[in-house]
């Protein structure tokens, strides 16, 4: 079940909960992995689209150059 938290202006925050996501167990793991995992990246998209300032990596995804800082 996808949950979300809105920090807000005034330092409170917004929780949304999203229905939980449907995921399927045919019997191939790989293709279930794959097909279970976009169902939730199209939902974190939903709100990474709508909320962007909000959004935070923990981790690099791209790999700097040489001698630049991030």
């Amino acid at each position: 079940m996808p949950v979300f938290g809105l920090r807000r202006a005034d330092g409170s925050f917004e929780a949304f909960v999203e229905p939980p996501v449907q995921l399927q167990n045919t019997g191939n793991l790989h293709d279930d992995v794959r097909s279970g995992m976009g169902k939730v990246v199209r939902v974190v998209e939903r709100y990474i689209a709508r909320y962007p300032e909000q959004w935070v990596m923990f981790e690099p995804v791209w790999k700097l150059p040489e001698g630049v800082t991030g």
